[in-house]
């Protein structure tokens, strides 16, 4: 291999894609001659790792977000999981992606969303939804209970700006999603003095 395709797969937990070795002058037929000879293995659709990288969940998300395309981020309770949020499984089997398009891979559950600015960033090289667009997603699917739990101890690990988070769950409710983020906007209610 090239030390573009190393430089490539160093950033990207020893992930490569098609279009990144195309664009390192890797052609379709160097790519399976590298399959052939162990360099390289397919691991989603036009993803590959390369050989040496460690498996790992992490890369497991990365392939997941690389194979949907552009714009695609971990999310949900895949995102909860990678935050380490409480009452989150990381061995559930389905990942959660978002992405703006309408996605179809096998084993990942695909939400289509465009996200707004500032709702995505990267998180142990794993492109994910933000902290707190994470607790928004994943409101609905908890207990008001549980959903403190996860504010409480995201905020004790400062991994969440309550200001901001107020800001999403009103756009979101605006947006239509009322009913399932009442739960948050009592939590909200309780920590946050009212914005004037």
């Amino acid at each position: 291999m090239n030390r573009d395709i190393d430089a490539i797969g160093g950033k990207q937990l020893g992930l490569i894609t098609t279009a990144q070795f195309r664009s390192a002058g890797v052609t379709n037929r160097q790519i399976g001659c590298q399959k052939r000879r162990g360099g390289v293995e397919r691991i989603r659709h036009g993803v590959y790792r390369l050989a040496g990288a460690p498996t790992t969940w992490n890369q497991a998300l990365l392939a997941a977000c690389l194979g949907a395309g552009k714009g695609a981020v971990v999310s949900h309770t895949t995102a909860a999981a990678l935050w380490g949020f409480r009452h989150s499984d990381r061995q559930c089997g389905v990942l959660h992606v978002t992405a703006p398009h309408q996605l179809r891979l096998p084993g990942v559950t695909g939400h289509t969303i465009a996200l707004g600015p500032g709702d995505a960033t990267l998180r142990h090289s794993v492109p994910v939804t933000t902290a707190e667009r994470t607790i928004i997603d994943i409101a609905g699917a908890l207990s008001l209970h549980q959903l403190g739990e996860v504010l409480d101890d995201a905020l004790r690990r400062r991994l969440v700006d309550l200001e901001r988070l107020r800001r999403l769950v009103a756009a979101a409710a605006a947006r239509g999603g009322r009913r399932l983020l009442w739960p948050l906007h009592r939590l909200l209610a309780q920590s946050l003095p009212p914005a004037w």
